[in-house]
C-alpha cells in the first residue's frame, strides 16, 4: 500500500505544499523489508532534500538494512505548511517507506549535525505521535536515539534521548541497533 493510499487526506494536501514529492516516498532503489524482527526509523531531523543529500544517513540507513532481521526506513521533518496541514488533519508524521507513524516503530533513531535541530527532534516525535516521555510502564515510549557530532559536543544532549553515541562508521554500528532493543525486551 502507498502513503496516498494508507493516507487519503494528503490527497487534498499535497497541491497546497511546497515541494509535495518530498512526503510521497517510492524512490527508485528504496528498500522495503516486509519481515523483520527489528523495526527502525531513521529520522532526519530536517527537510528531506537536505537529510537525503547528507552521505552519513546513507551510509548508517545502508549498514541498518543490511543487517539481517533489521528493517531499517526513513523519514524527515516536514516543512512548516505541510506540519500545519497534517496536525490539521491528523495524519502522523510517517516513514517514506511503508507510511508507518514513528510510534509503531521498535526504535526510533535521530541523527543530529547541529544543535538547531533539537527542536525539530521534538517535533518530529510529537507529530509522529511517540511522546517525549513515557505515560507509563505499561505504555512507554520507542527507543530514542541520536547518533552524529552534535551530541558528543560538551553540551548535554537533551533529556527525551535514550541514548546517544557519536558513531564513526561500520566498526562503530556493530549490532548497535539491537543494543537498545534487547535491553527494552529483557527488562
Amino acid at each position: 500500500m502507498n502513503i496516498l493510499e494508507k493516507y487519503p487526506a494528503l490527497g487534498e494536501i499535497l497541491p497546497r505544499v511546497e515541494k509535495p514529492a518530498r512526503y510521497i516516498g517510492g524512490e527508485y532503489g528504496q528498500i522495503i523489508k516486509e519481515e523483520a524482527d527489528l523495526r527502525v526509523v531513521f529520522c532526519f531531523p530536517d527537510t528531506y532534500e537536505i537529510g537525503m543529500s547528507h552521505l552519513g544517513m546513507r551510509i548508517l540507513t545502508g549498514l541498518y538494512n543490511d543487517t539481517e532481521g533489521v528493517s531499517c526506513e526513513r523519514a524527515f521533518a516536514p516543512w512548516v505548511d505541510m506540519e500545519k496541514e497534517m496536525r490539521q488533519a491528523g495524519i502522523p508524521l510517517y516513514s517514506l517507506e511503508s507510511g508507518s507513524p514513528l510510534k509503531a516503530f521498535d526504535e526510533v533513531c535521530f541523527t543530529l549535525q547541529y544543535e538547531l535541530c533539537y527542536t525539530n527532534v521534538l517535533t518530529m516525535l510529537d507529530l509522529g505521535g511517540s511522546p517525549c516521555l513515557p505515560t507509563s510502564v505499561e505504555n512507554p515510549i520507542p527507543s530514542s536515539s541520536v547518533a552524529a557530532p552534535a551530541p558528543s559536543m560538551p553540551n548535554p544532549s537533551p533529556s527525551f534521548l535514550i541514548s546517544s553515541s557519536s558513531v564513526k562508521g561500520r566498526r562503530s554500528t556493530g549490532n548497535w541497533p539491537f543494543c537498545i532493543w534487547n535491553a527494552r525486551k529483557t527488562a
